[in-house]
């Protein structure tokens, strides 16, 4: 099945065609967010606000196009916000999509370490807090790693 894709302020939106559509327009099947919808024969904006037909016709659409679903199957949804409009993903966009994937992951690493630098520091072991410490500039340096990769799969591979 083919999907329409457009451009958006944060990347792009795939629309899966369905049966209610803009046919006028010389698209079928296509529902966009920002698009007049046609309801029990009244035609509405976004705001719910009752249009005319020549309101409607006026209405512009965004830059679309329709591509077929294995482009977009071959795209990671890890990046989903990175894909571009040429259907590849954007890799600035992907390390910081990665990057907070990371901080997420590493939060409780940091809480469980925390604990283990204050008991350290209460009982003087200075090998244990050697350690915590090693462990906590590598936790609070992991999103840097990714700075340094050029592919998809090089920035999959940086794990806390």
């Amino acid at each position: 099945m083919n999907k329409i894709i457009y451009k958006t302020d944060t990347g792009i939106a795939v629309i899966t065609p369905s049966a209610n559509g803009l046919k006028h327009f010389g698209i079928d099947n296509l529902i966009l967010k920002d698009v007049p919808r046609v309801r029990g024969g009244k035609i509405f904006n976004w705001n719910h606000k009752e249009m005319t037909f020549e309101e409607y016709i006026k209405f512009p659409l965004p830059e679309y196009k329709i591509v077929e679903e294995h482009e977009i199957g071959g795209l990671d949804r890890t990046f989903r916000n990175a894909w571009t409009y040429d259907m590849k993903i954007d890799i600035p966009k992907a390390k910081e999509i990665w990057k907070e994937k990371l901080r997420l992951d590493r939060d409780p690493l940091f809480e469980a370490n925390d604990l283990k630098i204050r008991d350290a520091n209460i009982e003087g072991d200075m090998s244990a807090l050697s350690v915590a410490v090693a462990e906590r500039d590598r936790l609070r340096d992991i999103t840097l790693l990714v700075d340094n990769c050029k592919t998809i799969s090089a920035i999959k591979k940086v794990t806390v």
